[in-house]
């Protein structure tokens, strides 16, 4: 049980982190679609982004109502019998750190957009 605990840990812990490193598993499909065209490129990132962020919402979500019926109802493991709705709810709290990191990203992306769109227009 310890083992299952431990690997949710790391994998809801280092998401947060993958993601300020743009470092996700990336389909070379797509990407070499848009290879060369900068618009894009930053436009299929947003996409991603924003579908990820929405992936990342709705596993909380479901997460949450999962961790408050657990804890309703002081459901607790099989082995060591420890209550599982604080560890669901840890999880929660990763993934909300994971969205935050998520919608940070989108804005930052969406400022660069921003900005070299303005570089590229023509004063007049």
């Amino acid at each position: 049980e310890l083992t299952a605990f431990l690997l949710g840990l790391t994998v809801f812990s280092a998401f947060p982190f993958v993601t300020m490193e743009k470092s996700h598993i990336q389909i070379e499909l797509l990407i070499g679609l848009v290879r060369g065209r900068p618009k894009l490129e930053r436009l299929r990132r947003i996409l991603v982004d924003l579908g990820t962020l929405a992936m990342v919402v709705f596993l909380g979500t479901r997460l949450w109502e999962q961790a408050t019926r657990y804890m309703e109802r002081f459901v607790v493991s099989q082995g060591q019998e420890w209550p599982l709705a604080p560890i669901v709810f840890v999880f929660v709290g990763l993934l909300a750190i994971a969205a935050w990191v998520f919608a940070l990203v989108i804005l930052a992306e969406l400022r660069k957009a921003n900005r070299a769109n303005d570089q590229a227009e023509p004063p007049t």
